[in-house]
């Protein structure tokens, strides 16, 4: 597993993240607090904070693909 971390700043920005999540063949989880969240889920995404760093978790073959380009404004560290 691979894990990066991102920020949401609106509302917005978590519906453009959970579209580019279910559009994956792979599972993309949060881990949030002592809370591991689907991010393909609407009910988890409702208890994400805005402003704060938020650790995603990916399968090592998803790291290597256009998913992290495609959420490279979300991620607080692009170049990790």
């Amino acid at each position: 597993m691979r894990e990066f971390t991102v920020m949401f700043h609106s509302v917005n920005e978590i519906a453009q993240f959970a579209t580019i999540a279910n559009r994956q063949p792979f599972p993309v989880h949060f881990n949030y607090k002592d809370s591991r969240l689907d991010a393909k889920s609407i009910l988890s995404l409702c208890a994400l904070p805005l402003q704060t760093p938020v650790s995603v978790e990916l399968p090592d073959r998803a790291a290597d693909g256009s998913f992290l380009s495609d959420i490279a404004q979300f991620l607080c560290d692009p170049d990790a």
